[in-house]
């Protein structure tokens, strides 16, 4: 019985790392921002950004490069951004500012938590939620 539990915990193990070096293949592709989530002091609001007349597109190449494309308020949006995916944290320099956030990627899904000052919401805790295209 104990011989199974190790084997179980090691084949975890293994599991979770190879997970954590699949990670940085996963986020490859092109993603559409779908949704924002705003948590304001316990307070929750969630807009869907395809009825705000937003459109973010991310593309991530293997090369750890990448754009964002879009529109916001009629005007067209486009940064190229190097970036980098470790232990569940995505960093990425565009225009010579790094932003580092968390990350989850489960399988066409992708969440992003980033601080409310990146959208000027001081004090607001942000997730913005992608489809894989």
């Amino acid at each position: 019985m104990k011989r199974i539990f190790i084997i179980s915990v090691i084949l975890a193990l293994f599991g979770f790392v190879s997970c954590q070096k699949n990670e940085a293949d996963a986020i490859i592709g092109s993603w559409k921002a779908t949704s924002i989530l705003m948590n304001m002091g316990g307070m929750e609001m969630e807009m869907d950004i395809s009825k705000s007349g937003v459109q973010i597109d991310v593309l991530f190449k293997a090369d750890g490069t990448g754009a964002i494309t879009g529109s916001a308020e009629g005007e067209a949006i486009s940064t190229d951004f190097e970036y980098r995916v470790d232990d569940g944290m995505l960093s990425l320099t565009a225009e010579k500012e790094t932003i580092t956030a968390p990350i989850t990627i489960n399988g066409k899904k992708m969440s992003l938590m980033v601080d409310g000052d990146i959208i000027e919401q001081s004090g607001t805790q942000v997730t913005i939620n992608f489809t894989r295209n």
